[in-house]
């Protein structure tokens, strides 16, 4: 078994390691945000669909066909 010794200019991170680091966590960071973007205009893309006759009460997506005057079918995705 080999065993390497460091010693103290070898003990920290290299400067191109901190920079890596650092562009990591920025770059999640900005996926997170993005992600948080993208996940808020979907849910706030939707309209309240009510209605009493079929017992239906929920959030569809704006650009679901909606009908009232077909007994058979209430949406149409």
């Amino acid at each position: 078994m080999t065993y390497i010794e460091l010693d103290e200019a070898q003990i920290g991170l290299t400067r191109s390691q901190v920079i890596n680091s650092l562009v990591i966590v920025v770059v999640a960071l900005l996926m997170m945000g993005f992600g948080l973007l993208m996940r808020n205009s979907a849910r706030a893309a939707t309209v309240p669909l009510l209605d009493e006759q079929s017992g239906i009460r929920a959030d569809v997506p704006v650009d679901w066909l909606v009908t009232s005057n077909d007994p058979e079918f209430v949406i149409q995705a």
